[in-house]
């Protein structure tokens, strides 16, 4: 993602779906996921980065995975959603 406004919900799909996610700082806008849990390049470096990833030994591959994934669920899932919406609701 090289360009646009508001967040960009289809990273939750991604991180949702237990895929590695490789995306640029403009990316990750608005979700601020952590490079514990997604890979983060900037776009002269997204090449490099790609090699990197598909180059990672595969249980700390998948353990950023899941991190982004139990992160998602934590901070993004809709019950998550409804009860800060409830929240602000009753206030």
């Amino acid at each position: 993602m090289f360009s646009g406004s508001g967040s960009n919900l289809k990273m939750l799909d991604y991180t949702a779906s237990g895929v590695p996610v490789l995306t640029t700082p403009f990316g990750n806008r608005g979700l601020e996921f952590p490079e514990s849990a997604v890979w983060i390049a900037e776009t002269e470096h997204f090449a490099k980065a790609l090699q990197k990833l598909i180059a990672s030994d595969d249980d700390a591959r998948q353990a950023q995975v899941e991190r982004a994934r139990e992160l998602t669920e934590k901070h993004f899932s809709w019950p998550q959603a409804v009860k800060r919406l409830a929240a602000e609701l009753s206030s």
